[in-house]
């Protein structure tokens, strides 16, 4: 009884659903810089962006249709909440234009499934500010894409030879950042949530696995969701250890 009653009393500090008492926040997507390229637009066509709690809930649909920019020209408001992963579902491919430093200009057609950032700590959306940046910091080997002399333009679509490597440049890696009230670039110290966020769980390699974004707090939880290290065991000591502070007071009372 007592087992069940502090389950219950964990679950009130976080609901299954992810839905708190606050205000909405909101995402941008932008697209990590590449020597050697001057992104000029970037867009994604929208199927759905999702949100998931961290007790494996089903998730929740945000935002449905559309298009989004992927160069942080605008934001998708997200439900006040505590939350493990962010998921964005394409509709269609993802598309960039560019200018190269050579003077050539550069359009990107690239498809995929989706793009998901996870963390074993949750990350609060209550008027926050987040930023997913898609791919890495000079992933995209721009020199290799350079077209023959004369030609002007290049187009990186399913049949350029080099669609895999490029695909894999910009859409390989996906870091959120908690941007709320920052002013310049995020850092690392702003990453609440990556595209490997929990991996050594599925493989096993915990030696090159860390823990994503900060532990949960007095506001978000304190057992339960998202904790890795949190089991039925520690559920079960709890109400030993609580018979044990009762009897020994209930001797003083004596």
């Amino acid at each position: 009884m007592i087992l069940s009653l502090m389950l219950l009393a964990c679950e009130t500090e976080y609901m299954p659903e992810g839905i708190l008492v606050g205000n909405p926040g909101e995402v941008t997507l932008d697209t990590a810089p590449s020597d050697g390229v001057r992104w000029r637009r970037g867009r994604l066509p929208l199927e759905a962006l999702l949100l998931e709690d961290c007790m494996g809930g089903p998730p929740v649909t945000v935002a449905s249709e559309g298009t989004l920019d992927l160069l942080g020209g605008g934001s998708v408001e997200l439900p006040e909440g505590s939350w493990c992963a962010l998921t964005v579902i394409p509709s269609g491919p993802l598309i960039w234009e560019a200018e190269a430093d050579e003077g050539w200009s550069l359009r990107l057609e690239l498809e995929l499934e989706s793009l998901s950032v996870t963390s074993k700590w949750a990350f609060i959306t209550d008027d926050a500010s987040f930023l997913m940046v898609v791919g890495a910091t000079d992933a995209l080997e721009v020199d290799a894409l350079a077209p023959e002399e004369g030609v002007s333009e290049v187009l990186v679509d399913s049949a350029h030879p080099a669609y895999d490597d490029v695909l894999f440049a910009l859409t390989d890696e996906a870091t959120l950042y908690d941007v709320t009230g920052a002013a310049g670039e995020p850092t690392a110290e702003d990453i609440v949530a990556t595209d490997d966020c929990g991996s050594c769980d599925d493989t096993g390699d915990t030696a090159s696995c860390e823990p994503c974004g900060e532990p949960p707090t007095s506001e978000s939880r304190s057992c339960g969701g998202c904790r890795a290290d949190y089991s039925l065991e520690e559920a079960a000591f709890l109400p030993f250890s609580l018979l044990l502070l009762l009897g020994w007071r209930r001797r003083r009372n004596m």
